[in-house]
Parts: C-alpha cells; structure tokens; sequence
C-alpha cells in the first residue's frame, strides 16, 4: 500500500499521475475510486473482483482519511488492511 500525502497538493497529485503511468506501463487495469462516493460493496466490488485474463490491478483510493470519523470510514480501513492481491494506492490532499 502506498500512501501519498503532504501540504503540497501539486507535488503530491503529480506523484500520483507517475505513478498511475508507470502502473499503465506495466499493463496493469487501474480502478479510481473517490471515497466520498465509495460504499462497502463498492470496495469490495473493487478488491474482489478480477477480469478472465488474470489482469493485475492497482485500486486508487483518494480522500479515504479525509472523510469524517464513522463507522464506515472504520470499515473502509479494515478492508484495506486485509491482505490484498493488488496494489493499493491512497492519495491525500493533506494527512
């Protein structure tokens, strides 16, 4: 999982553009998701769904820390601390 964040939103958002086209590169599927709008299902839509080729993926996930503290935020994280076949990439205005 990598996490990116920090009180430069420009540099930060680049370094999440690098790496979405180095994932590309690698022929990898790219799932965007923005977590106001994510629900349970969704995610685990996300995490567990897989193509007929056995495509590897990378799931991005921005503003999941800047929602407010619930119990679906709570859900959220403990979904993603699972153990994950995909790369997970989690994108932060500020943390």
């Amino acid at each position: 999982m990598i996490i990116i964040h920090g009180e430069n939103t420009t540099a930060s958002r680049k370094k999440l553009v690098d790496i979405i086209e180095k994932e590309k590169d690698k022929s990898k599927e790219i799932i965007r998701l923005e977590a106001k709008k994510l629900t349970e299902s969704s995610l685990e839509e996300s995490l567990g769904a897989s193509d007929l080729f056995g495509t590897s993926k990378t799931i991005i996930i921005e503003e999941l820390h800047s929602l407010p503290t619930s119990k679906k935020k709570k859900g959220f994280i403990e979904t993603l601390s699972n153990p994950q076949t995909y790369d997970i990439v989690l994108w932060e205005k500020r943390l």
